[in-house]
């Protein structure tokens, strides 16, 4: 094997530059940016860290998990930090279990769940293929109406009966009437299934697992401020990238992580009509993150606050000093909040300052902050956050990865280059498979 060429320097690429170097491969990685990580950076502000997104590093796989914590060392914290739902004023526990919700809940809301939960394990059993029929089939419809349909509508822009069930992303498997009656009583303690309550994250922010990875495959061999503009190739095989509209680089084997949709446009040959035209039906969420600097030593003691209200545009706000006391000094801390977009949407193109008195307007009227008290804030735009997984992606993805088949030495990796709702964890395993498979066909 003559070279590797991976484009885009997130999770997904550094993992497989990681895999290359463990296996002695020469590769070079291209990043448009800066700096590495991708959409999991960590960003700072008056004195406080904080990350593109509410970033937590899952033990789903012991490998991954031995290999990061080798980089890492003490650097990498054992996190317990629970989070909660903002509902009517209140602030319910999320896990959800009967206390809360009975303390928080009026009685005809917490009658509706008890008999909806109830009465939908009885209901007839037919094919659910959507998001809003499962959750409602699972969770009963109060339960579902109230923190779950209008969350995820918000969050996926796109009203639930057109979402694919796999947007869950198996956060939510636990939740159901059996599963919060052993959260309320106790009969089986730290059931936490259905959200992830403890969690890794690293001392200085989730950077510092980018930045990790990044060292480990070699400075050397990562080119940042390194755009990839053009993909040249014939019928069967890539030839060359064009690097920052001028440079060409031939190349041997190509890996890239660009979104899906992105890599179709830059082929040269360009792609067919209707393959491209295929690819403008996937969407992807955008995020606007307002991190705001408070002078208070906490906000509130939670990793996450969730709104699943539609009256309010975010859907969540983290608190980075609640996953790493090091995050901020002890006089302030930083949260952030999310409010996601699709490209064409008001918000995203907003005026920065128009989004963040959205953010200030917020922690006034929910936490009581007052003016004086806000130290800095400033607006951060996150595009491709998330693949939009409707009802008709796997179809389209299907169509667009048949066609990318013909070219026998570019490779797919990532949460955007295969539109797949994965996770940091799931990336940097799925790096050293990507490796192994291509060596496997040399």
């Amino acid at each position: 094997m003559k070279h590797l060429h991976i484009i885009g320097g997130g999770p997904a690429g550094l993992g497989v530059a990681v895999a290359a170097k463990q296996r002695a491969l020469p590769f070079t990685l291209y990043e448009a940016s800066n700096q590495p990580g991708g959409n999991a950076r960590t960003l700072s502000i008056a004195e406080c860290l904080y990350d593109t997104g509410a970033h937590r590093f899952h033990d789903k796989n012991l490998e991954t998990t031995t290999f990061i914590k080798g980089l890492l060392g003490d650097n990498l914290l054992s996190v317990t930090s629970p989070s909660v739902i903002y509902h009517n004023g209140r602030f319910i526990d999320f896990p959800l279990h009967l206390g809360s919700l009975i303390r928080s809940l009026s009685p005809k809301e917490l009658a509706q769940i008890v008999v909806s939960l109830a009465t939908s394990r009885f209901r007839q059993r037919s094919e659910k293929t959507s998001f809003k029929e499962v959750t409602t089939a699972r969770y009963g419809k109060a339960l579902a109406n109230l923190f779950l349909l209008n969350y995820s509508e918000k969050l996926w822009g796109v009203p639930t009966e057109n979402l694919s069930p796999e947007v869950s992303g198996g956060r939510l498997r636990g939740l159901t009437m059996r599963g919060l009656l052993k959260e309320t009583f106790g009969w089986e303690k730290n059931l936490r299934e259905h959200l992830d309550g403890s969690f890794y994250y690293p001392r200085m922010g989730i950077g510092m697992i980018s930045e990790r990875l990044s060292e480990f495959a070699g400075s050397n061999c990562i080119r940042l401020n390194s755009r990839v503009t053009r993909i040249i190739k014939n019928e069967s095989k890539v030839t060359g990238i064009e690097v920052n509209g001028s440079e060409v680089i031939e190349t041997d084997q190509l890996i890239s992580t660009l979104p899906l949709s992105r890599i179709l446009h830059l082929l040269d040959p360009k792609a067919p009509e209707e393959i491209l035209a295929t690819s403008s039906l996937l969407r992807f969420r955008h995020l606007l993150l307002v991190p705001i600097v408070i002078k208070r030593p906490y906000l509130t003691p939670n990793a996450s606050v969730y709104f699943p209200d539609s009256s309010i545009p975010f859907t969540r706000l983290y608190e980075s000093k609640n996953r790493g006391q090091e995050m901020a000094p002890p006089d302030r801390t930083c949260v952030v909040l999310e409010l996601p977009c699709h490209s064409d949407d008001l918000a995203w193109k907003s005026a920065t300052n128009q989004v963040a008195e959205l953010g200030l307007d917020l922690i006034r009227t929910i936490f009581g902050v007052q003016s004086e008290e806000v130290i800095a804030y400033e607006v951060v735009r996150v595009p491709f956050a998330y693949p939009v997984l409707d009802l008709e992606y796997a179809t389209h993805v299907e169509a667009l990865l048949a066609y990318l088949s013909q070219f026998n030495n570019l490779h797919l990796a990532g949460r955007n280059g295969l539109f797949q709702y994965v996770h940091i964890h799931d990336l940097i395993g799925a790096g050293k498979k990507l490796i192994e498979n291509i060596l496997s066909d040399r």
